[in-house]
């Protein structure tokens, strides 16, 4: 996801150094480090918890916020990432109008979400998930929050099919273990060699996404540019 999200701002706003870089909703802080790669990048996030774990890791251009607050003048950056952030909010629209506000004119929001309610999971609820979306409803909420949509697309396609038996075998067999065994199901340490070609099959999604958009899958990006 990464790769995909450093592809994408290379795509559509191009290297500059010198921009400032919000990734909002930033947890650990690994996507903020890699950002740091393209510009001057500042890491969000509601929790001091997730803040200390950034300031371990090096990072040092953080704020403690709110997602629908984002304590930060309007027009402050040239590129949004919002990473696994809308499916969170409960008032999803509001949110994108005020990362609208702090873009400057001609910035970009990146928006990477869960796709597909019937895709829903314990793993969501433990997530605290509000909804899973369509592509469709994404880019409506983009476009009724002042973005013009350059990019719509599901992302891990590959994945969606073995995701997707998975969860009606679930939900056929009534598979509900107890909250504190629930992740057992979707989080397990698999060999290395499978990691690795997993990796590679969605290296190799993220480089024809430049040229197609995929009709399923098991997120959603899209890119948003401020009118």
């Amino acid at each position: 996801m990464r790769y995909l999200c450093n592809s994408m701002i290379a795509r559509y706003h191009g290297i500059k150094t010198g921009d400032y870089i919000l990734d909002i909703g930033c947890g650990t802080g690994e996507m903020t480090r890699s950002l740091g790669d393209i510009g001057v990048t500042f890491g969000a996030d509601c929790s001091s918890e997730a803040i200390d774990f950034c300031k371990k890791r090096g990072i040092d251009r953080l704020v403690r916020t709110t997602a629908e607050d984002a304590a930060f003048k309007d027009s402050s950056f040239s590129v949004v990432v919002a990473f696994c952030m809308i499916e969170h909010i409960e008032d999803d629209k509001l949110f994108l109008k005020r990362m609208n506000s702090i873009l400057k004119h001609g910035g970009y929001l990146i928006v990477l979400t869960s796709a597909f309610q019937f895709l829903w999971s314990a793993h969501d609820d433990l997530a605290h998930h509000k909804r899973r979306y369509t592509a469709c409803q994404v880019g409506r909420i983009m476009r009724e929050s002042g973005f013009r949509v350059n990019k719509l697309s599901y992302v891990n396609c590959i994945l969606f099919l073995p995701i997707l038996i998975v969860r009606l075998f679930q939900r056929c067999f009534n598979i509900q273990p107890k909250l504190e065994k629930r992740f057992l199901l979707d989080i397990v340490k698999i060999p290395n060699f499978i990691n690795n070609a997993l990796y590679l099959l969605l290296k190799v999604e993220t480089i024809l996404l430049n040229y197609i958009d995929f009709p399923f899958g098991v997120g959603i990006i899209g890119i948003g540019q401020k009118e």
